[in-house]
């Protein structure tokens, strides 16, 4: 999911969406909490799915809410991790492979 985020967010840069937005009248806030709002979503469903698999095996000893807000905030976490490396680059290709890079150099970082 990370490296098809950052590809869409810089493709969006690339075809200049978000500028045809902005002339209409689209504000940033508005921009941002739509993606917000649709990456929320998408990280309940995925995060739901998580909890319900690992539950019973992995996380025998833990309450289910404890579990769905972890996941749910390092999913958050990666969200905006891809929002600000998305800054760096003007290629949808690039952003999506050395995105990617960078999220597995920052996830091992010793």
């Amino acid at each position: 999911p990370f490296s098809r985020f950052m590809r869409n967010l810089v493709l969006e840069k690339e075809e200049k969406i978000k500028e045809g937005m902005k002339i209409m009248g689209l504000s940033d806030t508005v921009y941002g909490m739509s993606w917000l709002i649709t990456l929320g979503i998408q990280g309940v469903v995925t995060t739901v799915g998580i909890l319900l698999v690992t539950r019973s095996s992995v996380f025998e000893f833990s309450t289910d809410t404890s579990i769905f807000l972890y996941f749910f905030c390092y999913f958050m976490s990666v969200v905006m991790f891809s929002f600000l490396l998305s800054t760096f680059f003007s290629r949808s290709k690039s952003a999506a492979i050395l995105g990617t890079i960078m999220f597995f150099a920052t996830y091992f970082p010793f």
